[in-house]
């Protein structure tokens, strides 16, 4: 109500671009931790936390691993700190009316005029140049519309488009389409988890169950975001196939496909899961699907590290085998929903 004017954006490879001394310099102010008693002074938190990340990437200070609670906290660290800098920066050119919202990566920034959304957007830019980011231009877009811009194209495109389905097929179908229009967006992820709850409770036979299933693994074949919420539709149809046979046919047939996908480690890994009850002994060529088939492979180069550390690391065992021999042939909520809840790996 009280804005004209928005400009969307969000950060270049955020995680990837993250300068690890900048970390530092969040925690201790920039002026302290550059000087030279405080290089290395491990009573700096953010020293401690700087070495670490660059322990982990061969000495790179470019980067912070993706996918993980902490690495969520430390990049907030960073961001925050812009936020700290842009308040600052802001209130010494006089700029007070206007509101930014930022949900990690991502900013919206509103004001009455458009050349003030203009100028702040500007001061953010030089401010995240310094700490080796940058907005992303392809992403960065102004809008006089508040209530249309801040709904996102591929939401849009769903609720002008979507009709009542009348059978799965026919939603499917649906979301095949937005899938293409808009590939790997958050609607299509809520809608596939939303077709999940809803198959779960259909009591209907379905007659076209090789349809179905072809639909879900194209779908999930373009948008990897939904594979969780993909094997999870995938396995209840699997299992309402009528025998074991038709089941390793169809299994082999995902299979294949999954295979055309370049870097599809992380789809892979969900097959298998789907596959354990269908073909366990099937083999891979993953490492770590490799790991729970009940090889010894080695999951990550320890090569660097030295004595107990190395031994611990290359003895750990990270596979529950209990849960293997309790896993069931349709995947459980709980399965998925620590990894479908997050907010997510593509955004």
């Amino acid at each position: 109500m009280d804005y004209r004017f928005v400009i969307h954006s969000d950060i270049t490879d955020c995680y990837g671009s993250i300068y690890t001394h900048s970390i530092s310099w969040a925690l201790h102010t920039k002026k302290e931790a550059k000087k030279r008693e405080n290089r290395n002074n491990n009573s700096f938190i953010g020293v401690v936390i700087d070495k670490h990340l660059q322990d982990m990437s061969h000495g790179q200070t470019n980067g912070i691993p993706q996918g993980s609670t902490l690495m969520d906290f430390i990049s907030e660290i960073v961001l925050g700190y812009v936020d700290l800098l842009l308040a600052e920066k802001l209130s010494v050119l006089d700029i007070e009316d206007y509101k930014i919202l930022r949900y990690r990566d991502d900013y919206r920034i509103f004001t009455k005029e458009s050349y003030e959304a203009e100028r702040i957007t500007k001061e953010l830019s030089e401010i995240l140049s310094n700490l080796g980011l940058r907005l992303n231009p392809d992403k960065t877009r102004a809008s006089d519309d508040i209530v249309k811009s801040s709904i996102k194209p591929d939401k849009r495109y769903w609720i002008s488009n979507r009709r009542i389905a009348e059978n799965k097929q026919k939603w499917l179908i649906q979301l095949y389409l937005l899938s293409e229009r808009y590939p790997n967006s958050g609607t299509i992820d809520t809608q596939m988890r939303e077709f999940l709850k809803v198959l779960k409770k259909s009591k209907k036979k379905d007659r076209n169950l090789e349809t179905l299933i072809s639909l879900v693994t194209e779908i999930a074949l373009r948008n990897p975001r939904v594979t969780p919420s993909a094997i999870a539709i995938l396995s209840i149809f699997i299992n309402r196939l009528p025998n074991k046979k038709e089941k390793l046919k169809i299994a082999k047939k995902i299979r294949q496909k999954f295979n055309q996908v370049p870097n599809s480690s992380f789809m892979m890994v969900w097959f298998q899961r789907l596959n354990l009850k269908i073909n366990k002994t099937e083999k891979y060529k993953l490492p770590l699907c490799k790991k729970v088939g009940g090889s010894k492979e080695k999951i990550w180069n320890c090569e660097w590290l030295e004595g107990d550390l190395k031994k611990v690391i290359d003895e750990a065992t990270i596979v529950e085998e209990s849960k293997i021999k309790k896993a069931r042939s349709k995947l459980a909520e709980k399965e998925i929903d620590k990894i479908i809840t997050k907010k997510n790996y593509y955004n």
